[in-house]
Protein backbone atom coordinates (compact mmCIF):
# COMPACT_ATOMS: atom_id res chain seq x y z
CA UNK A 1 0.00 0.00 0.00
CA UNK A 2 1.94 3.21 -0.86
CA UNK A 3 1.96 6.51 1.45
CA UNK A 4 -0.84 8.62 -0.60
CA UNK A 5 -3.45 5.36 0.00
CA UNK A 6 -2.35 4.73 3.73
CA UNK A 7 -2.61 8.87 4.25
CA UNK A 8 -6.06 8.87 2.48
CA UNK A 9 -7.50 5.88 4.72
CA UNK A 10 -6.51 7.24 8.07
CA UNK A 11 -8.08 10.75 6.92
CA UNK A 12 -11.39 8.76 5.67
CA UNK A 13 -11.10 6.71 9.08
CA UNK A 14 -10.87 10.03 10.91
CA UNK A 15 -13.14 12.14 8.83
CA UNK A 16 -15.85 9.23 9.77
CA UNK A 17 -15.23 8.81 13.62
CA UNK A 18 -16.13 12.35 14.25
CA UNK A 19 -18.81 12.01 12.23
CA UNK A 20 -19.69 9.31 13.72
CA UNK A 21 -18.62 11.40 17.66
CA UNK A 22 -21.55 14.18 16.64
CA UNK A 23 -24.45 12.07 16.03
CA UNK A 24 -23.47 9.78 19.36
CA UNK A 25 -22.22 12.85 21.48
CA UNK A 26 -25.22 12.00 24.30
CA UNK A 27 -23.34 8.62 24.33
CA UNK A 28 -19.95 7.96 26.76
CA UNK A 29 -17.87 10.14 25.00
CA UNK A 30 -14.79 9.18 26.60
CA UNK A 31 -15.16 5.22 25.43
CA UNK A 32 -16.14 6.81 22.07
CA UNK A 33 -13.30 8.98 21.44
CA UNK A 34 -10.80 6.17 22.41
CA UNK A 35 -12.19 3.67 20.07
CA UNK A 36 -11.64 6.14 17.25
CA UNK A 37 -7.50 6.67 18.75
CA UNK A 38 -7.50 2.77 18.59
CA UNK A 39 -8.69 2.38 15.54
CA UNK A 40 -6.33 4.78 14.42
CA UNK A 41 -3.42 3.40 15.80
CA UNK A 42 -4.48 0.28 14.02
CA UNK A 43 -6.30 -2.03 17.24
CA UNK A 44 -8.46 -3.05 14.50
CA UNK A 45 -6.72 -5.60 11.91
CA UNK A 46 -9.39 -6.79 9.07
CA UNK A 47 -6.67 -9.26 7.90
CA UNK A 48 -4.75 -11.13 9.79
CA UNK A 49 -7.23 -14.29 9.82
CA UNK A 50 -7.50 -15.77 6.31
CA UNK A 51 -9.54 -14.06 3.75
CA UNK A 52 -12.13 -12.26 5.96
CA UNK A 53 -12.20 -9.04 5.38
CA UNK A 54 -14.14 -8.54 9.04
CA UNK A 55 -12.55 -6.52 11.69
CA UNK A 56 -11.32 -8.19 15.06
CA UNK A 57 -10.47 -6.27 17.69
CA UNK A 58 -7.09 -6.47 19.02
CA UNK A 59 -7.36 -6.10 23.29
CA UNK A 60 -3.48 -6.04 23.94
CA UNK A 61 -1.44 -5.43 27.22
CA UNK A 62 -1.07 -1.28 27.16
CA UNK A 63 -4.95 -1.02 26.62
CA UNK A 64 -6.08 -4.34 28.29
CA UNK A 65 -7.91 -3.24 31.63
CA UNK A 66 -9.40 -0.28 29.46
CA UNK A 67 -11.03 -2.40 26.78
CA UNK A 68 -11.86 -5.20 28.74
CA UNK A 69 -13.97 -2.67 30.50
CA UNK A 70 -15.23 -0.98 28.14
CA UNK A 71 -16.86 -4.31 26.88
CA UNK A 72 -18.05 -4.71 29.76
CA UNK A 73 -19.65 -1.62 30.49
CA UNK A 74 -21.36 -1.27 26.66
CA UNK A 75 -21.74 -4.79 26.11
CA UNK A 76 -24.85 -4.02 23.24
CA UNK A 77 -21.75 -2.32 21.36
CA UNK A 78 -19.61 -5.30 20.57
CA UNK A 79 -22.06 -8.52 21.09
CA UNK A 80 -21.21 -10.32 17.82
CA UNK A 81 -17.66 -8.81 17.61
CA UNK A 82 -14.64 -10.64 16.75
CA UNK A 83 -12.06 -10.36 19.47
CA UNK A 84 -8.17 -11.31 19.76
CA UNK A 85 -6.39 -11.60 23.40
CA UNK A 86 -3.85 -13.40 25.25
CA UNK A 87 -3.89 -14.25 28.96
CA UNK A 88 -3.67 -16.81 31.57
CA UNK A 89 -5.97 -19.77 31.34
CA UNK A 90 -7.97 -20.39 35.15
CA UNK A 91 -10.20 -23.36 34.74
CA UNK A 92 -12.99 -23.60 37.40
CA UNK A 93 -15.08 -26.23 38.00
CA UNK A 94 -18.71 -26.25 39.74
CA UNK A 95 -21.81 -29.05 41.19
CA UNK A 96 -25.05 -26.92 39.92
CA UNK A 97 -26.72 -29.36 42.60
CA UNK A 98 -25.58 -32.33 44.38
CA UNK A 99 -27.34 -34.71 41.65
CA UNK A 100 -25.81 -33.01 38.19
CA UNK A 101 -22.44 -33.75 37.06
CA UNK A 102 -19.57 -30.75 37.56
CA UNK A 103 -19.66 -28.03 35.21
CA UNK A 104 -16.33 -27.00 34.27
CA UNK A 105 -15.22 -23.50 32.68
CA UNK A 106 -12.58 -21.76 31.12
CA UNK A 107 -11.35 -18.08 31.57
CA UNK A 108 -8.87 -16.10 30.05
CA UNK A 109 -7.65 -13.08 32.17
CA UNK A 110 -4.92 -11.24 33.23
CA UNK A 111 -4.17 -9.42 36.87
CA UNK A 112 -5.39 -5.66 36.44
CA UNK A 113 -4.94 -3.14 39.31
CA UNK A 114 -7.12 -3.32 42.37
CA UNK A 115 -7.46 -2.15 46.09
CA UNK A 116 -4.16 -4.44 47.15
CA UNK A 117 -2.05 -4.52 44.01
CA UNK A 118 -2.42 -6.59 41.67
CA UNK A 119 -5.75 -8.14 42.59
CA UNK A 120 -8.03 -7.72 39.54
CA UNK A 121 -8.96 -10.35 37.29
CA UNK A 122 -9.43 -8.30 33.50
CA UNK A 123 -10.75 -11.58 30.59
CA UNK A 124 -13.59 -13.40 29.65
CA UNK A 125 -15.48 -16.64 30.22
CA UNK A 126 -14.17 -19.02 26.98
CA UNK A 127 -16.44 -21.65 25.64
CA UNK A 128 -16.53 -23.53 22.27
CA UNK A 129 -13.86 -25.85 21.47
CA UNK A 130 -11.20 -25.32 23.90
CA UNK A 131 -7.92 -27.26 23.46
CA UNK A 132 -6.52 -29.51 25.88
CA UNK A 133 -5.17 -26.99 28.69
CA UNK A 134 -3.76 -26.74 31.50
CA UNK A 135 -4.07 -24.28 34.68
CA UNK A 136 -1.63 -21.05 33.88
CA UNK A 137 -0.95 -21.95 30.03
CA UNK A 138 -0.77 -18.65 28.11
CA UNK A 139 -3.09 -18.70 25.71
CA UNK A 140 -4.22 -16.75 22.64
CA UNK A 141 -7.75 -16.29 21.81
CA UNK A 142 -9.50 -15.58 18.77
CA UNK A 143 -13.35 -15.13 18.74
CA UNK A 144 -16.33 -13.75 19.25
CA UNK A 145 -18.03 -11.98 21.92
CA UNK A 146 -21.68 -13.65 23.28
CA UNK A 147 -24.09 -13.21 25.83
CA UNK A 148 -25.62 -15.80 27.66
CA UNK A 149 -28.17 -16.31 30.78
CA UNK A 150 -27.28 -18.59 33.81
CA UNK A 151 -29.72 -19.31 36.48
CA UNK A 152 -31.10 -15.77 35.25
CA UNK A 153 -27.92 -13.97 35.11
CA UNK A 154 -26.76 -12.31 32.10
CA UNK A 155 -22.93 -13.03 31.59
CA UNK A 156 -20.44 -12.18 28.25
CA UNK A 157 -18.29 -14.91 27.17
CA UNK A 158 -15.93 -15.45 23.90
CA UNK A 159 -17.12 -18.14 21.43
CA UNK A 160 -13.89 -19.54 20.73
CA UNK A 161 -12.45 -19.81 16.70
CA UNK A 162 -9.39 -19.85 17.22
CA UNK A 163 -7.12 -20.94 20.72
CA UNK A 164 -3.39 -21.71 20.69
CA UNK A 165 -1.06 -21.98 23.67
CA UNK A 166 2.03 -19.86 23.09
CA UNK A 167 5.44 -20.85 24.34
CA UNK A 168 6.26 -16.51 24.59
CA UNK A 169 4.28 -14.89 27.81
CA UNK A 170 3.30 -11.42 27.67
CA UNK A 171 2.82 -9.24 30.63
CA UNK A 172 0.29 -10.83 33.44
CA UNK A 173 -0.20 -7.84 35.09
CA UNK A 174 -1.44 -5.08 33.21
CA UNK A 175 -2.37 -1.60 34.94
CA UNK A 176 -4.52 0.34 32.25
Amino acid sequence: MNLAKKISTIVSVIVAAISGLVLIFKASLIFKVMAVVMAVLGFFNAESYGQSKEKVLLIRENFFVTQINDIYLNPKSYLNSMVEFEGIVNKYSYSPSPKEKPVTKYFVFRYGPGCCGPDLYAGFEVAGEIPKLKEGDWVKVVGRIEQYTENKEEYLRVRVSQMAVLAKRGKENVYR
